[in-house]
């Protein structure tokens, strides 16, 4: 994924969730599906994902919206899925969100 810059709009944020033994998890039956966006300053934004497929392929993704992303610097993503069966948090990624300068 190439990193965003500040203002972007309409750019997709792109996870892979996978399992502790680290083969790909398939969220297809998963209900909720959400992707915390921490800005430099530690502020969390909760997002809903979409599938960028059917699912199987572990992939969900926010396509950015206006105003979100309002400073450069390393942002950090997490996402959370949950099943009938329970929830779980994926570990944090780094994200880099680039100046206009």
């Amino acid at each position: 994924m190439a990193s965003p810059h500040v203002g972007d709009i309409g750019t997709p944020i792109i996870m892979t969730v996978y399992k502790h033994d680290g083969t790909i998890l398939d969220l297809s039956t998963s209900g909720s599906k959400l992707i915390y966006l921490i800005n430099p300053s530690g502020s969390r934004i909760l997002k809903e994902a979409d599938f960028t497929t059917d699912g199987t392929d572990g992939k969900m993704q926010y396509t950015v919206e206006d105003g979100v992303l309002d400073t450069d610097g390393q942002w950090r993503l997490q996402g959370f899925v949950s099943y009938s069966n329970g929830s779980w948090y994926t570990d944090i990624q780094g994200l880099t969100v680039l100046s206009n300068d």
